[in-house]
């Protein structure tokens, strides 16, 4: 409701009090006003909907006992408008003896929900709000129902049903008072195209651009397809030269009568332009990205200079420092305009140290971490740019202002070291006096406690002052008052001149605004999901504050689920300052069922395949459950999983498996059942702390060894154990990392006290890190150590509980499962209690999608924990090629074992050089 209307309201209020008072006196219009004047003796509120008093009565100027005069209703009215709750506020007064009683009339806002349509109409399997621009969450008027109608028949006037008809139907939830729409749309028959036309090219180019464009008379016309191709056309412009030629629809005249389209295309700008760039090697792709006129950005002169900009700073940013890039326009023989970009790149200067002199505040290595020229490094050079230099010296200069060295100043100093073309480049540092905050000062806080306030800053008293620790500040108190239900403060700061000891005095002066608070918080979109799966994950309750920080959380907390494609968290009317307000949880959920599959290869096991089966949200629990079904040459398995989300009353995730698998390894083959239940619970973003009991059942069949050596192995055994693990991944990429961390730590104890036949315990973790290097170069490292020991009498772990390495994920000097101890007999292994592997990999790009690995392996099994000497490790050098594709890396290794003992060599399945190719990261 706009101030128009609300002068109209108070006009019609004021003059219904005064026509009801006259009519039920008698008097004559002289005496219509004696309302006004006489004692308010009660409010009434008359609603479409229940009124809750004490939401209203406190904040309302009016009260019984006050005098009834014409601003007081003014003010009443101007309140109540600004809760933003009502469609419409009407007021009324009537005499009641010597008093007077208001009654104030209500009409509750009403706000779109969902909005569907029926009919043949093609979205796309997405829904209508995906695809059309449609007021969901809106204040419902019919202006703009009117408006969202109209969006609807463009929609389809755009897929060329001229004809269509959309009519609307609202259904009302009056609890909640959402409205939810239905379209019916009559799509009517697809318009055709009458006729084409293509203006500003040559007639034979027209008939290609009509073929492009795949347009011609009587076929089927789509808007919205011929404007996708419009934009694929600028391609074809490019890859012909015509650089500056951009085509539009020029005119679209619909004949109702024949239901069809007379179709213009205008083409613009239409001529060949040839671009060249002499004097430097600039890769194509990144020509396309510095000059503009060759992305089809337009020809002017703007963008001609927008490209000289760009090419100079590009060579310069390679260490041309003397770089010079000039454009020269003109035509050739026939006639095609010529545009040429002539560079001078001058000496190349490079940077062979850079120094800090002055630092005591900052370490060097904070100072290196924030600059952009660094010093020169094994295999990497580093290159000189006055942009860069520049660049740095304010980056050092704002590194120290920060922190509160407000006169800090950076004089960088580059030094010839052999020449002119190498430089040494030093930074004089003068930091000056530290600036402090002598006091911090709040006013204007009166539901806040100025202690409390001090708690969510980070300027303190005696500390560092600086404006960039002001405005944090700043924007930690607002934070911290819409935490509190003040959804509109304005905080601003006054700071003073530095005193004698160059301390400052800082008052933040706060207007606090009205306090909200939640009034019913609505759940919208839970077709299948319970109530009671969402309200576990709403951090909060009604009558607390509107917290927007509570209300972030919620909305994660809701995602994390995976329950939900879109989540919403708001409240009802974001513009009210209403002193209760409806938080409305907006949800649209995602397919309940999912289905996936995998491919993936191995040397050993050849070609691998997966197939998987999930419901995300079983009976509307938010339980999951998926099927796996895995199979290659050597493995077939069976898993079932089922998550429980948030058992109470723990707030973590438990987890139910059951699998059942086959296989082949190298010294024998196995059978195992497997049951287990874990918890699991994050820590932070990327860390998981899990608890996992596991019971499984194994029988060892086919023994390539002697029996002897492991007594009855053939024999099923159970195993009971439970586990401890925790989980840290902080990589960049799952497939392809090229930062991060990826840790993994598992403590486990098997005993006979939990249902098993052996007592043992095992720790097993592994750590990798990744980085990218300066330059091209990118580092894989990883370290993995297992152990495991008996106790309780026991002499010795099963064989299917030992750790084997050697492959193309391990040890890359052995074939699968080669390394470690082997039977003396057979020379097949037999698996130690201990393990300990180093790999470190520098990978380079050749091209854009193949980068070429150099790798070194180092480590081995052994017997055990005591056995583990250096002499024994194993190493492996090797190269290998990793080809980036969609489903992940494949990877190529060629491994040569350099200290393979000479017993092995030419026995089978032993050999120095070993080829692997599998697919997805080494480790």
């Amino acid at each position: 409701m706009g101030l128009a209307q609300i002068r109209m309201v108070l006009f019609h209020c004021l003059a219904v009090m005064l026509a009801r008072q006259g009519a039920a006196a008698g008097h004559s219009p002289a005496s219509e006003s004696a309302l006004f004047g006489k004692v308010i003796q009660g409010i009434e509120y008359k609603a479409d909907a229940r009124v809750e008093r004490s939401h209203y009565d406190p904040f309302l100027p009016m009260k019984p006992g006050d005098v009834l005069t014409r601003t007081l209703v003014q003010q009443a009215i101007q309140k109540l408008y600004e809760m933003g709750e009502f469609s419409y506020i009407g007021v009324e007064a009537s005499p009641e003896g010597d008093a007077a009683r208001v009654q104030f009339r209500l009409l509750f806002n009403y706000y779109f929900n969902e909005f569907k349509i029926s009919g043949d109409v093609d979205l796309g399997g997405r829904s209508a709000w995906e695809v059309i621009p449609l007021p969901v969450g809106e204040r419902f008027t019919p202006e703009k129902l009117e408006e969202a109608r109209q969006a609807v028949l463009k929609y389809m006037h755009d897929r060329g049903y001229f004809l269509a008809e959309v009519q609307t139907q609202t259904r009302r939830d009056e609890r909640e008072r959402q409205v939810d729409t239905v379209f019916e749309v009559s799509p009517g028959a697809l318009a055709t195209i009458l006729s084409v036309e293509v203006r500003g090219v040559p007639s034979a180019e027209a008939s290609t651009i009509l073929g492009k464009l795949k347009v011609e008379k009587g076929k089927a016309y789509n808007r919205e397809r011929v404007r996708r191709r419009l934009g694929n056309l600028k391609q074809y412009f490019l890859e012909r030269g015509f650089l500056g030629a951009t085509a539009t629809i020029a005119s679209e005249e619909f004949q109702a009568a024949e239901n069809a389209v007379a179709l213009e295309i205008e083409v613009s700008s239409f001529g060949e332009i040839r671009v060249t760039v002499e004097g430097f090697k600039i890769p194509k792709p990144q020509l396309r990205r510095l000059i503009p006129i060759l992305s089809g950005g337009g020809v002017d002169e703007e963008l001609l200079q927008e490209g000289t900009r760009n090419l100079l700073e590009h060579v310069e940013s390679l260490g041309y420092p003397e770089a010079d890039v000039s454009v020269i326009e003109g035509r050739d023989k026939n006639g095609v305009r010529t545009i040429q970009y002539k560079i001078e790149p001058g000496r190349k200067v490079t940077v062979a140290d850079v120094l800090f002199r002055g630092n005591r505040a900052f370490t060097e290595e904070q100072l290196l971490a924030a600059i952009q020229i660094q010093p020169a490094r094994f295999l990497q050079k580093s290159v000189y740019s006055v942009q860069k230099l520049d660049a740095d010296q304010e980056a050092l200069r704002s590194l120290y202002q920060a922190a509160g060295y407000l006169d800090a100043r950076i004089i960088a100093l580059p030094e010839p070291v052999k020449g002119v073309e190498q430089l040494k480049i030093t930074f004089e540092i003068q930091e000056g006096l530290l600036a402090q905050t002598r006091e911090v000062k709040f006013s204007g806080n009166r539901h806040l406690a100025s202690g409390f306030l001090q708690t969510k800053i980070p300027l303190k008293q005696h500390g560092p002052y600086s404006p960039h620790l002001a405005e944090q500040a700043r924007q930690a108190l607002l934070a911290a008052y819409n935490d509190a239900g003040f959804l509109q403060p304005r905080v601003t700061y006054n700071v003073s001149e530095p005193d004698s000891r160059n301390t400052y005095l800082v008052e933040f002066r706060t207007e606090e605004g009205p306090q909200s608070l939640v009034d019913d918080i609505i759940v919208l979109g839970n077709r299948h999901t319970r109530a009671s799966v969402i309200q576990k994950r709403i951090r909060f309750k009604e009558n607390e504050p509107v917290s927007l920080g509570k209300m972030l959380q919620t909305q994660q907390g809701l995602y994390n689920t995976g329950l939900f494609d879109r989540v919403r968290v708001s409240p009802q009317n974001p513009e009210s300052t209403a002193p209760y307000q409806d938080v409305v949880v907006r949800l649209e959920e995602t397919r309940q069922l999912v289905f996936g599959y995998g491919l993936g290869y191995q040397e050993t096991e050849g070609a691998r395949g997966t197939l998987e089966l999930s419901h995300l949200n079983i009976f509307g629990t938010g339980r999951r459950a998926d099927v796996r079904i895995r199979g290659s040459r050597l493995e077939q398995g069976l898993v079932l999983n089922m998550q429980q989300p948030q058992i109470l009353p723990l707030a973590v995730d438990s987890y139910f498996t059951f699998s059942a698998r086959k296989d082949r390894e190298i010294s024998f083959d196995a059978k195992r059942l497997n049951l287990s239940y874990q918890f699991g619970h994050p820590l932070n973003t990327h860390s998981w702390a899990l608890l996992r009991y596991n019971f499984r059942r194994v029988q060892v069949q086919n023994l390539k060894i002697e029996e002897s050596a492991l007594e009855r192995e053939d024999l099923p055994r159970n195993l009971s154990t439970l586990s401890l693990i925790y989980v840290n991944d902080t990589r960049d990429n799952f497939f392809n990392a090229e930062k991060g961390f990826f840790t993994s730590t598992d403590l486990g104890v098997t005993t006979r006290l939990l249902g098993g036949q052996n007592d043992f315990v095992s720790l097993f973790t592994q750590t990798s890190y990744f980085k990218r290097l300066r330059g091209p170069l990118l580092l894989a490292a990883s370290l993995r150590f297992g152990a495991a020991h008996p106790f309780g009498g026991d002499q010795g772990l099963p064989i299917s509980e030992r750790f084997f390495a050697g492959g193309g994920s391990s040890l890359r000097g052995f074939a699968t499962d080669r390394a470690g101890p082997l039977d003396p007999t057979t020379n097949q292994p037999t698996g130690g209690n201990a393990l300990l592997i180093g790999n470190l990999e520098i990978k380079i790009p050749l091209l854009r999608f193949i980068q070429l690995a150099g790798f070194f392996d180092s480590g081995n099994v052994f017997s055990n924990l005591s056995d583990i000497r250096f002499a024994d490790f194993s190493h492996t050098l090797g190269l290998g090629l990793r080809v980036k594709t969609p489903f992940g890396p494949i990877r190529i290794d060629y491994g040569f074992n350099l200290n393979l003992p000479a017993r092995l060599r030419g026995v089978e399945g032993f050999g120095r050089r070993q080829l692997f190719v599998t697919v997805g990261a080494p480790f």
